[in-house]
């Protein structure tokens, strides 16, 4: 009886065991993800509609003519500035200033300087197509290169939206904050914060005078480190790098104007130039317009979230 007792009780305790270490039919095993890696949390998200979001890129996007690359730059502030006026088609440098819709496509080029206007491409929107930067070519980004159609540029209502109508997170005490001009890592520009934002512990906030509105460079002042900290939390930094003047093919207006191409075509407007639209701003504006094709401007890519 009693050896009978006791194989009866290992018995039961072997039961309970096993039932312990087998897990239930919708377990994960404790990782979050039925049994994957966990997925890393993607901070970079902007609203550039009602119903749609992108990730923007962390830098302009450049170009080696001798090596035919495209790259988002290495760091957010990263502009050519005055080296585009060596733009060429055997330039081992990097260029960043471009006319529009020139991601090489039936031979619009990416280092085309000319004021004739048969240099450029001129017969609509470039959304969606290979006159598209990005939906034309392999970036190269990080210590990756993302294939063509990757990336590609805002559209003007998308711009819009995404500077002056989204929704977003309360920052310091202004809800909806989606911009605010400032100095990052020495380099002015316009700081981007994505729909949903915290301000890293460690860094101080913008002032609560220049969210959502036109001011000065030097009120919000951020170093490389604090800035890292920052795009880790999603946000975007716009350089202003100023813009080309095709009359002499100089860079003017550097580190005060910051002009990015949209891949929307505006046309004729009655005053001799062929437009497409823009966003621009400086420490007195931040709006959408538009400028002569011609004309070399900054490109920031977006890639669409699902």
């Amino acid at each position: 009886m009693k050896k009978s007792a006791l194989l009866l009780a290992i018995a039961a305790m072997l039961s309970f065991a096993a039932c312990e270490k087998d897990p239930k039919p919708d377990d994960n095993g404790g990782n979050g993800n039925n049994g994957d890696q966990p997925t890393a949390v993607v901070k970079n998200v902007f609203s550039v509609a009602a119903d749609k979001k992108v990730s923007i890129a962390t830098g302009n996007l450049q170009y080696q003519a001798s090596t035919n690359t495209w790259r988002i730059a290495p760091n957010a502030w990263d502009a050519v500035k005055n080296g585009n006026v060596n733009a060429s088609d055997t330039y081992e440098g990097w260029i960043d200033c471009f006319g529009w819709a020139t991601s090489g496509h039936m031979g619009y080029y990416p280092y085309t300087v000319s004021a004739s206007l048969s240099a450029y491409y001129h017969e609509g929107d470039i959304n969606g197509t290979p006159y598209d930067w990005g939906v034309n070519n392999d970036i190269v980004n990080g210590d990756q290169t993302d294939a063509a159609g990757t990336w590609r540029t805002l559209t003007y209502n998308e711009m819009e939206y995404l500077i002056l109508n989204r929704k977003a997170s309360t920052l310091n005490g202004v809800e909806n904050a989606r911009f605010a001009i400032a100095t990052v890592a020495d380099q002015p520009g316009i700081i981007m914060f994505p729909d949903e934002f915290e301000m890293p512990n460690d860094v101080r906030m913008p002032d609560y005078s220049t969210i959502n509105e036109p001011s000065s460079y030097l009120v919000n002042m951020y170093s490389a480190d604090e800035w890292a900290k920052m795009e880790e939390n999603g946000c975007v930094f716009l350089p202003s790098v100023g813009c080309r003047n095709i009359a002499d093919n100089s860079i003017i207006v550097v580190d005060y104007l910051g002009c990015y191409w949209t891949s929307t075509f505006i046309g004729d407007q009655g005053d001799g130039l062929t437009r497409a639209a823009q966003l621009w701003f400086n420490p007195n504006l931040v709006e959408m317009g538009s400028a002569g094709i011609q004309y070399g401007r900054s490109v920031r890519l977006a890639k669409d979230l699902d």
